[in-house]
């Protein structure tokens, strides 16, 4: 992936946010030589990407791209929408480097966790192989390995039910948005509580609180006994929401316009 140039070069140099919303306004002036409004950009711009070899519109990419840039009721898309699309496919892109660099990271940990454990069992077969018996040696220091097992037990097994989490579960990854219960039979999770994860180690996540950008990091031991709802993998999840309406809005068929015009935004 370049990382001066992760759009393409036509779009412009985007190593950094700043950089990133300078080529998109530079890019939205170019294509108001397109647009056939003088001081806006007319959504039928974009209409030519939809075409398709045989010279039909492809409906699939009709709803992404109007999902995607949301223009107005008069089908237009002023300047500030270009950029904020823009920066959202941007912050997309930034979160899919981190989360692949991480996962490089974890991967790289547990090939040096594995590579001990197969070097410690090959000396002892070498150890065995040479007629030098390993194994009054190991006995002599499990005393001291039961020993410490009473001190450190609880908090190896909390490790190694964490790391068990991240590698084996994977319940997130960076930059989705995941609300934490203290138990799974709780009710269902209230999205004021919700955490966008920042980073991922073996041993802790580091979350930023939705709502006032706070920064916490928990271990992974404490997560894994905990109901996890990932609200990016929750693609077709059932939300019910609470609009309280003054009696006056009953009148005459305001309500019913409200219900079409939400179903509309829906669709």
């Amino acid at each position: 992936m370049d990382l001066d140039f992760p759009f393409s070069e036509a779009f412009g140099r985007a190593s950094t946010r700043n950089e990133m919303i300078l080529s998109a306004e530079t890019v939205y002036n170019r294509l108001m030589n397109l647009s056939s409004e003088p001081d806006i950009l007319s959504y039928s711009v974009f209409q030519i990407l939809l075409l398709q070899d045989d010279g039909t519109e492809d409906k699939v990419k009709r709803r992404s791209l109007r999902n995607l840039f949301r223009p107005d009721g008069s089908e237009n898309l002023p300047l500030l929408s270009f950029v904020q699309t823009c920066d959202s496919v941007y912050k997309k892109l930034r979160y899919l480097r981190a989360s692949v660099g991480n996962s490089s990271v974890i991967d790289q940990v547990l090939e040096s966790i594995v590579n001990t454990v197969f070097y410690f069992v090959l000396g002892l077969i070498v150890l065995s192989m040479l007629n030098l018996n390993p194994w009054p040696l190991l006995v002599s220091m499990s005393t001291l390995l039961v020993t410490a097992s009473f001190a450190v037990g609880p908090s190896c097994a909390k490790a190694i039910e964490g790391i068990l989490l991240i590698v084996g579960r994977r319940p997130f990854d960076i930059g989705d948005r995941i609300v934490i219960t203290d138990s799974p039979g709780a009710k269902v999770p209230a999205m004021g509580m919700s955490w966008f994860v920042e980073d991922i180690t073996l041993f802790s996540t580091t979350l930023r609180f939705a709502s006032s950008n706070e920064i916490a990091t928990v271990s992974n031991g404490s997560i894994a006994s905990a109901r996890v709802t990932n609200c990016a993998r929750s693609k077709n999840a059932t939300v019910h929401i609470l609009l309280q309406f003054h009696i006056s809005c009953h009148e005459g068929n305001a309500v019913e316009e409200f219900r079409k015009g939400v179903e509309k935004f829906v669709q």
